[in-house]
């Protein structure tokens, strides 16, 4: 079987550096993964792109938290939806006053979850303690709907579409 040179070419996260060693069926390389680690593997499974980086973890984007359908992560989207795109109904009475999630909540769910935990029943929604501030660790809580009710701003603060 005739040798591909794949010297300097990259795949992936993977640069091929040099050929190791070659058997009847194949020619192991040594790469060069984007993270520093160097890496041997055999060259067809890297140009087929079967293989893509050292496994080094670095290079996967998004982790599943199996959460996606629960009540929580509903509750934490329509938060930073509210916050954060002009086109929402409740965006005047929250992004349009400065209200935001912080950055670690914004890009995590995870995050928000492991601050707030787990919803501790139907009856529960996210609130804000300081009404005036932000989703952030600290000033967010589950409460229930009386529970809110007792912290809210009053009509006059209200901004009416």
């Amino acid at each position: 079987m005739k040798m591909v040179d794949m010297s300097g070419k990259k795949f992936g996260h993977l640069t091929a550096i040099r050929p190791i060693r070659k058997n009847k069926h194949s020619t192991y390389w040594l790469f060069k993964c984007d993270c520093g680690n160097d890496y041997i593997k055999n060259g067809w499974s890297v140009r087929r792109g079967i293989i893509s980086s050292c496994s080094c973890n670095q290079y996967k984007v998004h982790i599943k938290h199996g959460m996606s359908l629960s009540p929580e992560y509903r509750i934490w989207s329509a938060a930073r939806e509210r916050c954060f795109n002009k086109n929402s109904i409740s965006y005047r009475n929250y992004g349009a006053r400065g209200i935001r999630m912080c950055d670690e909540w914004k890009n995590s769910f995870i995050s928000f979850i492991s601050s707030v935990g787990k919803r501790p029943g139907p009856e529960y929604s996210i609130d804000r303690i300081n009404n005036n501030g932000n989703y952030e660790p600290g000033n967010c809580r589950w409460a229930t709907r009386s529970q809110q009710n007792l912290n809210k701003r009053k009509k006059s603060e209200i901004i009416r579409g």
